[in-house]
């Protein structure tokens, strides 16, 4: 790696992550306990409704503190491709039909975002998007996205399960990030995606609590 490109992931640690990671924390903390389980190779995880930890975001984080838009585009992109590995994992070790056809409605949706957004921040900062390192646990730990991994799930006694009470808790992060470069200035593009995330996101929340209730 250049020095170019170290300086450039020393930046995104230090700005973009610290702010998600001050927020995101306030739903997704609570869920690292339960993911667990699914680390070590286990499905018991913690009690807990991680849907009920999104009863209070509005309130609580609304209008709290604002995101730029190029530290969005970086964090949303590594966000993303988080859980599309977590999706390919679910697909490959889970039995599951429903939960495996949502795993697939996720990839190909956070991949045509991950596409566009790479081409945004391309267009817009004159440079590619710092890549995230899966491997790099520090950085997971900042994005409050501590333990959600592809081995987490292909790992768990209960593929299909772990990726729902992950995936929940992932998709709860996604949003309150959207939320916050809403609370700034971002342009019509970035608006317009942030609104989707927010949209289909909390949907597919409601969708896999479904499953869970049901399973």
């Amino acid at each position: 790696m250049s020095c170019h490109d170290q300086r450039r992931r020393i930046e995104m640690s230090n700005k973009g992550m610290a702010v998600i990671g001050a927020v995101v924390v306030l739903i997704v903390g609570g869920a690292i306990g339960w993911t667990i389980g699914a680390n070590t190779g286990g499905d018991h995880m913690m009690d807990g409704d991680p849907v009920a930890m999104m009863d209070g975001v509005s309130e609580t984080h609304h209008g709290m503190m604002a995101m730029g838009q190029k530290e969005f585009l970086a964090m949303m992109v590594a966000h993303h491709q988080m859980a599309v590995d977590m999706a390919e994992a679910e697909i490959a070790a889970g039995k599951d039909a429903k939960v495996r056809a949502l795993a697939r409605r996720v990839i190909t949706a956070q991949q045509g975002e991950i596409a566009q957004m790479r081409s945004w921040y391309r267009a817009l900062y004159g440079e590619d998007v710092p890549e995230y390192d899966a491997d790099d646990h520090g950085m997971a730990a900042m994005m409050g996205m501590a333990g959600m991994t592809a081995e987490a799930v292909s790992g768990a006694a209960n593929p299909a399960q772990a990726f729902l009470r992950m995936m929940i808790p992932h998709h709860a992060g996604a949003i309150m990030m959207a939320d916050m470069v809403l609370n700034g200035t971002p342009n019509a593009d970035v608006k317009k995606l942030a609104e989707t995330i927010i949209a289909d996101q909390s949907a597919e929340i409601a969708e896999m609590q479904e499953m869970r209730t049901a399973s």
